[in-house]
């Protein structure tokens, strides 16, 4: 009996979900003269503060897509280390294994980085709010391309998932890989972006280019009633401490919804006029936003 006639019986029993592990990616080279070049990046830092940690490596793989969601070959992977110039605390250590000595003189090759990124159209991250802002600090490049985000622009849950974190989401595929390294991380993102979601049957990768290209609108709930910030919490909004008001993103489509929520439940007015900023792949997920 193969390993595949095995697997087969044992998930047919409803007993048993086998996992694969994830050792290379097997994607089917197509040539396609109208395809783009994207870039999955992922970063391992020194902590979760991107004003004051640092990063440590810095995984991205190049490859090459058309506009139905397909992807279509590896172009190239880069991995770099990067000494951070402060200790590398022992819980990062422990959840990456990345030690001091690993990174010690190591530097990010920043012309490569700008070469990669002088021919790609889309930057692509598992919660790019993350990641986009450790590398704007560190590379300026990295404002000037489109983001896109995996966690957050795929419907996963209406699309039967309950999670949206990256190992779960591997798991919901059948496969699993070694986890808390760039390069590793930024593998395993790549092959889900090749999978069918289980509901739509719809590319991973063709979903979340979709919505990346729709704008969305940033609203500043200006001077809201501080009786109101749970109803506001509940909602999704989130508090800037910097500029001291409540916030949220929506689709155009959820505009006009969002702001009659505004004038019924939060403002009690018929008359209201908010900061609304529209918001593009070029400053989502930035700190700019």
């Amino acid at each position: 009996m193969s390993e595949e006639e095995a697997i087969q019986i044992l998930e047919k029993s409803g007993d048993y979900k086998i996992l694969k592990k994830l050792k290379s990616l097997d994607i089917q080279t197509t040539k396609d003269d109208g395809s783009l070049l994207g870039v999955i990046v992922d970063v391992e830092t020194t902590g979760l503060n991107f004003d004051e940690d640092k990063i440590i490596e810095l995984g991205m793989i190049v490859f090459r897509f058309n506009r139905d969601g397909q992807v279509l070959e590896v172009v190239e992977e880069v991995d770099m280390f990067e000494d951070p110039g402060i200790s590398i605390p022992p819980e990062i250590t422990k959840l990456t294994g990345i030690t001091e000595e690993m990174v010690h003189g190591k530097k990010i090759y920043e012309q490569k980085v700008r070469d990669i990124l002088s021919t790609s159209v889309l930057v692509i991250a598992h919660n790019a709010g993350f990641d986009r802002r450790f590398l704007e600090q560190r590379l300026s490049e990295f404002e000037k391309i489109h983001w896109a985000c995996s966690q957050k622009q795929v419907p996963w849950k209406s699309e039967g998932f309950s999670g949206v974190k990256q190992e779960y989401i591997a798991y919901n595929f059948h496969f699993f890989y070694e986890a808390h390294r760039a390069i590793d991380d930024c593998r395993a993102l790549l092959h889900i972006m090749t999978r069918e979601l289980l509901e739509s049957k719809l590319l991973v990768l063709k979903v979340l280019l979709e919505n990346a290209r729709k704008p969305s609108f940033k609203i500043s709930a200006l001077n809201a009633p501080f009786d109101k910030k749970d109803h506001l919490k509940k909602r999704g909004y989130r508090w800037d401490s910097e500029n001291r008001y409540w916030a949220t993103e929506v689709n155009e489509d959820e505009l006009e919804a969002e702001n009659q929520f505004l004038c019924d439940e939060i403002y009690i007015s018929k008359d209201l006029s908010l900061p609304t900023k529209k918001i593009t792949g070029i400053d989502r997920f930035s700190v700019r936003a």
